[in-house]
């Protein structure tokens, strides 16, 4: 009885083996099974681009790429981006716009997770535009002082408050400018002294630039900018001159300059008392054909002097000695 259920029990190992050997491996070519030499598993990822320091305002259309390469996205109206549906594996994140520092991330995807990011994007300051008008200013004592103006408009993304510092720059030599609350720019005033050759006109011809930087040390630099004149000539005050006696209503008679570019004429008067000075009057774009001018208004006794500005159309202008006189 042993014996017969043993024998039975061999061939019966035996038909399954053979069965067994008869029967293929089940296929492996769904890309989704994870024996599949195609499989690839999948997950989505996203993120956002917001402003460094100012992380709830997004940027848009910047342009999202990975490393190594599956697709280019661009962010939307509020600096959020996704991929829906992206390859497992280790990416370099790169985040990239005209204006801004491009800025990477490394991370690494899981299949079927979810992974979020956030940039935090800074922009490079741009310098909007910039102006240089030149000075001169005639005086009694001791000589002609002569100047130039610099004024920058500056911007950045980040804010005006991530600006750090403004430079111009002329031949390899820096000067500072300050910010001026009130006007919303960069100012600055160099004097003839502050130049290599005592004399404003070395400016002249010069590629003149402003440096721009914000608090992360990003800059940017103007495009080059020239002097466009500097005045040498005046006009001469005629009357009233010296200390003259006149009505409360003074006629301002002048000599024009010898020059031959386009300009206008722009007056002053200034009250003197005690040593303080006050413009009480001033009259810009008076036509180059008159040499005479009416005081349109009433002046209390007391003493003034006048000047006259020659002024080009660029705004560069060259101003007269003090002309004094008195009202009775």
């Amino acid at each position: 009885m042993h014996i017969h259920r043993l024998v039975s029990l061999s061939y019966i190992v035996a038909a399954a083996l053979v069965i067994g050997g008869c029967v293929e491996d089940a296929p492996h070519d769904n890309p989704l099974d994870p024996q599949s030499p195609h499989y690839t598993g999948t997950s989505s990822f996203s993120g956002k681009v917001a402003l460094l320091n100012l992380p709830e305002s997004g940027v848009a259309a910047v342009r999202i790429s990975t490393i190594p390469s599956t697709v280019t996205i661009v962010t939307d109206s509020s600096g959020n981006f996704q991929f829906s549906e992206i390859p497992a594996g280790t990416y370099d994140i790169v985040a990239s716009k005209n204006l801004f520092i491009p800025d990477t991330l490394h991370v690494s995807i899981g299949t079927g997770g979810r992974q979020t990011v956030v940039f935090a994007f800074n922009g490079y300051p741009e310098v909007v535009s910039v102006r240089i008008l030149t000075r001169k200013i005639d005086q009694w004592y001791p000589n002609p002082a002569y100047f130039a103006e610099i004024t920058a408009d500056i911007t950045d993304p980040n804010g005006i408050a991530d600006l750090d510092s403004a430079w111009f720059s002329v031949d390899s030599i820096l000067f500072p400018l300050t910010y001026s609350v009130t006007d919303k720019n960069f100012q600055l005033t160099i004097t003839s002294y502050q130049l290599p050759s005592n004399n404003l006109e070395w400016l002249v011809g010069k590629p003149l630039t402003v440096i721009a930087r914000d608090r992360e040390n990003s800059s940017s630099i103007s495009a080059p900018f020239y002097v466009t004149r500097t005045i040498e000539q005046e006009a001469s005050p005629n009357s009233p001159a010296f200390q003259d006696t006149t009505s409360s209503s003074p006629l301002l008679l002048w000599t024009p300059p010898d020059v031959r570019f386009v300009y206008t004429y722009s007056l002053s008067i200034v009250r003197v008392d005690n040593g303080s000075e006050f413009v009480v009057w001033s009259q810009d774009n008076i036509g180059n054909h008159l040499l005479t001018y009416q005081y349109p208004s009433i002046l209390a006794r007391g003493n003034y002097f006048w000047t006259i500005a020659v002024v080009d159309e660029y705004g560069n202008y060259a101003r007269s000695k003090e002309s004094s006189f008195v009202v009775n």
